[in-house]
């Protein structure tokens, strides 16, 4: 079992165990989660994605993969506004069915399996 999805896949889903038994023993505190989160979300993640594209040229990306992901993105969204029904109800569900991890789960499984390659592509998609 030494596939790279399989050894990227462990670490990301030790560090979710880990959040979820110190969360479950009182370790921290629920105004410490917010503060993390902030943290997280308003200062680590946007310094990533700086330090990852400060290098990189316009004309070094390719766009090919995102635009896979638009149109796969749109023939969801349809399909499930197709099946929910064209209502806010049915317009929430499109939208959290093509609205994927690409930040919490994706940056690190992303980063692991193909390297700042990789996360280039992520984040030009981001």
């Amino acid at each position: 079992m030494n596939s790279p999805v399989f050894t990227s896949l462990i670490p990301v889903i030790l560090f979710i165990a880990i959040g979820f038994y110190v969360g479950r023993r009182g370790w921290i505190r629920a105004e410490s989660v917010k503060d993390l989160a902030n943290l997280v979300f308003m200062v680590l993640t946007p310094a990533l994605l700086f330090r990852t594209m400060s290098t990189v040229h316009i004309e070094d990306l390719n766009f090919g993969p995102v635009g896979i992901y638009f149109v796969a993105f749109g023939v969801v969204y349809a399909a499930t506004l197709a099946v929910q029904g064209f209502n806010t109800l049915g317009a929430a569900r499109a939208l959290a069915n093509t609205f994927s991890n690409t930040l919490m789960i994706g940056v690190p499984l992303v980063g692991l399996v193909f390297g700042d390659a990789g996360l280039v592509t992520l984040f030009t998609l981001i």
